[in-house]
């Protein structure tokens, strides 16, 4: 059956037909892409597991929390701050925590790295991920096997004989480190620092660390520390001077809120809470 249009002329049904074909061809593709997005989607939310359990294993040097501390995997928290978090508000309660490989992996690397901080250089570490029936969940167990914790062999201070006396006295008197200590990087660094600062104190306005070395002997599997500093000249404080261009500012005024005078040995604490007083 023929169409008659308005003008008078005959429109034939076959004259729609690629116009419907491409059409179907449109919808047929928009709903495959549609269906694809979704199993793609789905696919993406069943390989995250949410980390049902983390459980920590270590020996009785090490506790349970220090170790989650260094972790970026956590556990899922509690129900009730997860239904916080999605129905009430985000910025309350906690979001559902979900396994990333990467990031476990990561964690490893930093496990090792952080107990060979702290001078367990022979640790081990064991991992076991066991995973719910339909894969949503994973329970993860880390096992640390600390074993022989590294000792200060010796702890040797260069570089301090030409200052005088007394400071030196008080920061050998005052060490944090000393031979059999179970050894630490960081308290190796807060010693560094404390030292330091003590010299920066006591007129040593240029000190630095020269060098630090720690060597580790394979047969006891103990460790020789040796800390070098260059304490430079002694300084004293000089006299104190304003630069500034208000005439309403008195400078004597100013320069009895200053915690040194001139004549007194330096000090970089002194010097930093004279300009906070200002």
């Amino acid at each position: 059956m023929t169409q008659r249009n308005d003008a008078g002329f005959f429109i034939h049904p076959a004259f729609f037909l690629p116009l419907i074909f491409k059409i179907l061809y449109f919808f047929t593709f928009v709903t495959t892409l549609f269906a694809v997005s979704i199993q793609i989607g789905l696919a993406q939310t069943s390989q995250k597991a949410e980390v049902n359990d983390l459980e920590i294993i270590v020996g009785d040097n090490i506790s349970r929390y220090e170790i989650v501390s260094q972790l970026a995997t956590t556990e899922t928290p509690m129900g009730v701050w997860i239904f916080l978090n999605e129905n009430i508000y985000r910025g309350i309660g906690a979001p559902r925590a979900y396994f990333d490989p990467n990031i476990f992996y990561q964690d490893i690397i930093h496990l090792h790295e952080y107990l060979k901080d702290k001078g367990y250089f022979h640790a081990a570490i064991d991992t076991i991920l066991s995973y719910s029936s339909d894969g949503k969940y994973v329970d993860i167990t880390i096992g640390i096997n600390e074993n022989t914790q590294s000792l200060i062999d010796t702890f040797m201070i260069k570089g301090l004989d030409g200052i005088v006396p007394d400071v030196r006295k008080d920061i050998f008197e005052k060490t944090l480190l000393k031979s059999n200590d179970p050894f630490s990087k960081n308290l190796l660094s807060v010693e560094q620092s404390r030292i330091l600062k003590q010299l920066v104190n006591s007129g040593y306005s240029k000190a630095f660390v020269d060098s630090s070395s720690s060597v580790r002997y394979a047969s006891t599997n103990n460790i020789s520390v040796l800390l070098k500093f260059d304490p430079g000249n002694r300084y004293i404080f000089g006299e104190t001077t304003f630069d500034h261009l208000d005439e309403r500012i008195d400078s004597s005024v100013m320069l009895r809120q200053l915690d040194f005078e001139t004549g007194q040995i330096y000090s970089e604490d002194k010097r930093i809470e004279s300009e906070q007083n200002l």
